[in-house]
């Protein structure tokens, strides 16, 4: 059985994005991250401070920036597609290390505005996590 569990976190940033080679208006979001983390079984159970404290690390990078200013957004658009792509790739190697297993991230730009990626069925045959 794999157990599940789903965690909020909010990046407050800045960004712009180019389309067609014009550079748009920086502007900020409190991005809402969510994320879905699976353990193999209930003996291995989450310590959501330890959780939190790693996903604090690794956003604060970003946290009250302009984005666009810092890698690898320097030289990838961030788009709400690719700001979820990167975090999505980032939490999922981060968690590996700790035995757990990220399934799905969801970014929100806006509360009505959202974009989810299942980085489970990307990774789950780079990794050992389940097996």
């Amino acid at each position: 059985m794999i157990y599940q569990y789903k965690c909020k976190f909010y990046l407050n940033a800045s960004h712009y994005i180019v389309i067609n080679q014009s550079k748009g208006m920086p502007h900020s979001h409190c991005f809402e991250i969510i994320i879905d983390v699976a353990v193999k079984d209930e003996e291995q159970f989450m310590r959501f401070n330890d959780l939190e404290s790693k996903a604090e690390d690794l956003l604060k990078k970003y946290q009250n920036k302009l984005i666009n200013e810092i890698e690898p957004f320097d030289t990838i658009n961030p788009t709400l597609e690719n700001i979820c792509g990167f975090f999505g790739r980032l939490f999922f190697e981060e968690l590996k290390k700790y035995g757990w297993l990220l399934l799905t991230i969801e970014i929100s730009e806006t509360p009505t505005r959202s974009y989810v990626m299942s980085i489970a069925e990307e990774r789950l045959k780079e990794t050992a996590v389940l097996e």
